[in-house]
């Protein structure tokens, strides 16, 4: 075999070579075509059942924007309102302490002015019933005594003529 030979398999090996890269890359192309096709369905398929969700999501967005943008007015509100609300149970505790701790002193001076009282008034009574009622108790039973020494006394005579008269009557 000559080179010419040998040059003209050489040269036949990579023009069949060459031919079948062509039919190879040809097929190649049309598989990738074919995909692209797909692809290029599934996106229009994909893009028109989600065409309105993206316009429903974008409406619930706004939606919730707004309803964001109120409740952050809401919540400005709500803040003003603690702050508010805070502001007077401090001042109120504060007049609940001031007025607790007023009455609790004035009911310390109850306590002592009824405490001193309470004493005078025992003190007087002992008095009374030491320099009054006993001295009146004594003469009462003093009068009580002379009374019934009296009766006694006179009763005798007298019971002597009502005998006599009650004996009488008995004997008629």
């Amino acid at each position: 075999m000559s080179t010419e030979a040998a040059l003209l398999a050489i040269t036949a090996v990579v023009s069949a070579a060459l031919v079948f890269q062509v039919i190879a890359i040809w097929g190649i192309y049309r598989s990738i075509r074919g995909i692209s096709a797909r692809i290029d369905a599934l996106a229009a398929n994909v893009e028109r059942r989600l065409g309105p969700l993206t316009e429903r999501t974008l409406e619930v967005l706004a939606t919730a924007k707004a309803l964001g943008d109120h409740f952050k007015g809401i919540e400005e509100q709500i803040a003003a309102t603690t702050r508010l609300v805070h502001t007077r149970v401090a001042a109120i505790d504060a007049f609940m302490e001031e007025t607790t701790q007023s009455a609790r002193l004035q009911m310390a001076r109850v306590h002592e002015l009824v405490d001193t009282t309470s004493a005078r008034i025992d003190d007087t009574i002992h008095r009374v019933q030491r320099g009054i009622l006993a001295p009146m108790d004594e003469l009462s039973a003093l009068v009580r005594g002379l009374r019934v020494g009296f009766d006694f006394f006179f009763r005798a005579r007298k019971g002597q003529s009502r005998q006599a008269h009650q004996d009488e009557e008995m004997f008629i």
